[in-house]
C-alpha cells in the first residue's frame, strides 16, 4: 500500500499551479485595465489643458480687439459684455469636460467582475 502523501502530491501540485495561473491572469487583467485608465486620464487631462489654453488666448485676443475698436465710445459696455460672454463659454467648456469624464465606465470593472465571480465560486465550494 503506497503512502497517502504520494497520491496527494500531484493533486496539490496541480492545485497550486491552477492558483498561480489564476493569480497571473488576474494580475495581467489588472495591468491591462490600469494602462487603459492611464491613457484615458492622460487624454482627458490633455484635452482639458488645450481647451483652457485656447479659451484663454481667445479671451485675450477678442478683449483686446473689442476694446481697441470701441475705446472712444463704449469701452466699459464692451468690457462687461465680453466678460459675460466668456463666463458662458467657460461654463459650456466645463459642462463638456464633466460629461466626457463621466462617459467612461468605472475603472477596473472587468477585474472587479472576475474577482466577484471568484468569490462567488469559492463561497459555493465552502
Amino acid at each position: 500500500m503506497p503512502p497517502p502523501d504520494s497520491d496527494l502530491s500531484p493533486t496539490v501540485s496541480r492545485l497550486w499551479g491552477s492558483v498561480l495561473e489564476g493569480l497571473h491572469l488576474r494580475i495581467e487583467l489588472f495591468s491591462l485595465e490600469l494602462g487603459e485608465e492611464r491613457r484615458r486620464l492622460t487624454g482627458l487631462a490633455l484635452s482639458a489643458l488645450i481647451a483652457v489654453f485656447a479659451l484663454f488666448m481667445v479671451v485675450l485676443s477678442l478683449n483686446l480687439l473689442l476694446l481697441a475698436l470701441f475705446w472712444d465710445t463704449h469701452r466699459v459696455a464692451v468690457a462687461a459684455a465680453s466678460c459675460a460672454l466668456y463666463v458662458l463659454l467657460a461654463v459650456a467648456a466645463w459642462i463638456h469636460h464633466v460629461r466626457r469624464s463621466r462617459r467612461h465606465a468605472s475603472p477596473f470593472a472587468a477585474t472587479s467582475a472576475v474577482l466577484a465571480e471568484d468569490e462567488r465560486v469559492l463561497r459555493e465550494l465552502a
